[in-house]
């Protein structure tokens, strides 16, 4: 009995820090915030308090996975979403090309020339950049290399480029310099612009088996495993997965939420709310799907209005 007191109390401590570094340090991503969090109150108590380590690690993981089960079917999604980088774009006024999955593959596909058709813009893309991007020490492809010197090139030209991560990136925060803005999950906005956005992967509350694949893809666990092993399996087992979720779940996936999505953009009106992942065009009231960049669509955002864009 003592010992499941002991688990409950650290794991309530657990919780309570854990939410106060989620509020303080919204540019800490979820993994590593558990990451230093575990260390700190698993090892660094250890010969000190009279308990178990058994019951350190039980409490711990408690604190950290209850609170995240108990919200899983709600749009409080801010604690395991993070930003880095400026809301605010130096100039407002320049039109904002918006790219939403290319899932670019060996190149870069339409980007080079959606830019020579588009001069002095800024740039925003809303994730799903790549089938697969995993950011660890020799898992970047020749092209996320290309794409990369790409946005070095726009920076240095004075352009402001952001980069909202969506569902096949993972752990790309050490790359946040390399972008005016970089982030995941929700909460994402141009401040003074009256525009709002996400990847738009958690737009709908009731596909709990992907929320779960959410937190677990992007958990600490998940982190140490691709660190340890060789990058050539962990590529070959990030793809497998992923091939393996496209055909799970389907009657999630079929049909457009168009409920949760008319639920979610009426939180941002009478601003602007828009989102990629779906990969066709839809628009209820004030909330806009950006359709996927395949064939080169696109969206232009300039003077509070967004106008959708093709390579014809």
């Amino acid at each position: 009995m003592l010992q499941i007191v002991h688990i409950v109390i650290l794991a309530s401590l657990t919780a309570l820090i854990d939410g106060g570094l989620a509020h303080r340090f919204r540019s800490l991503p979820l993994y590593r915030r558990h990451l230093y969090l575990s260390v700190a109150l698993i090892l660094v108590p250890m010969g000190i308090l009279p308990i178990s380590l058994g019951t350190q690690v039980a409490g711990v993981l408690m604190g950290l996975t209850l609170p995240a089960l108990l919200k899983m079917r709600t749009r409080s999604w801010l604690m395991h979403s993070w930003m880095r980088g400026s809301c605010r774009r130096p100039d407002a006024s320049k039109p904002l090309i918006v790219i939403a999955d290319p899932h670019w593959s060996k190149d870069t596909g339409h980007l080079e020339e959606i830019r020579k058709k588009n001069s002095r813009v800024d740039w925003l893309f809303l994730g799903d950049c790549f089938d697969l991007w995993i950011g660890l020490p020799g898992y970047e492809t020749p092209a996320q290399k290309e794409f990369l010197h790409w946005v070095d090139l726009r920076r240095q030209e004075g352009a402001w480029v952001g980069l909202w991560l969506g569902n096949r990136e993972y752990f790309l925060d050490y790359l946040a310099p390399r972008f005016d803005l970089m982030g995941e999950g929700t909460g994402g906005q141009l401040t003074g612009e009256s525009l709002y956005f996400e990847h738009g992967d958690l737009i709908n509350e009731k596909d709990i088996q992907y929320r779960l694949w959410n937190l677990l893809s992007r958990s600490s666990f998940t982190w140490i495993l691709f660190r340890l092993i060789p990058a050539s399996w962990g590529q070959h087992l990030g793809s497998w997965l992923e091939s393996k979720l496209r055909t799970t779940n389907q009657n999630y996936k079929i049909a457009f939420p168009q409920d949760s999505f008319y639920e979610v953009a009426q939180l941002f009106s009478p601003s602007i709310f828009i989102v990629g992942h779906f990969h066709t065009e839809h628009q209820i009231e004030n909330g806009r799907v950006i359709p996927w960049n395949y064939s080169g669509s696109h969206a232009l955002w300039s003077k509070g209005h967004l106008e959708l864009k093709t390579m014809a």
